[in-house]
């Protein structure tokens, strides 16, 4: 299994750990050279994470429990910081934290 592979099922296990994973979701998909693990909860909110490596990690997500706003794409660049990220943005829903998170990742290389 390689480190990006290993990486999107520990997203996976957290997305099914935090219950983000009804009706859909939890699952590691592989497209190319990207993984995309999807999570959702029940009428508020859907959303996928694609990995394209350690340092660009995209997370889209869709519906009123959405972060920041409905449609939001955000960008990590730092693989450490996904879980808490959405740990933050949509377990927690602590939105102040999340954007923190944000603002202290590294700029684009």
């Amino acid at each position: 299994m390689s480190a990006r592979q290993q990486f999107a099922q520990t997203i996976a296990n957290f997305i099914n750990c935090e219950n983000l994973n009804n009706p859909f979701g939890g699952d590691v998909y592989k497209d190319g050279n990207k993984y995309t693990v999807c999570f959702s909860s029940p009428a508020i909110l859907d959303g996928e994470i694609t990995i394209y490596g350690e340092k660009f990690v995209q997370i889209k997500s869709y519906g009123r429990a959405a972060f920041p706003y409905h449609g939001a794409s955000v960008v990590l660049r730092n693989k450490d910081k996904v879980i808490p990220f959405l740990k933050a943005a949509f377990t927690d829903r602590e939105t102040e934290k999340a954007r923190k998170i944000l603002d202290e990742q590294p700029k684009k290389d």
